[in-house]
């Protein structure tokens, strides 16, 4: 587990994003992390640096959870 934010898109949902994560001082960069979540989402030019440490990360995702398998 890292501690970089996730801002990807769901898997096979080009219309839904995932975005949030990050460690407890994650906070601090909530204007930063925002403005890059805007970019992404509207499509415009981001770090491609920064977006292939912000993907969702296949291996730790499974599409088919349910809110209920993790006890919710």
């Amino acid at each position: 587990m890292d501690r970089n934010p996730i801002v990807d898109r769901y898997p096979g949902l080009d219309n839904v994003w995932i975005a949030g994560g990050g460690s407890a001082e994650g906070f601090k960069l909530g204007p930063v992390i925002g403005e890059y979540i805007a970019r992404r989402v509207l499509g415009r030019r981001t770090d491609p640096v920064l977006d292939a440490e912000f993907r969702l990360k296949e291996e730790k995702f499974e599409p088919t959870q349910r809110f209920e398998d993790f006890g919710g």
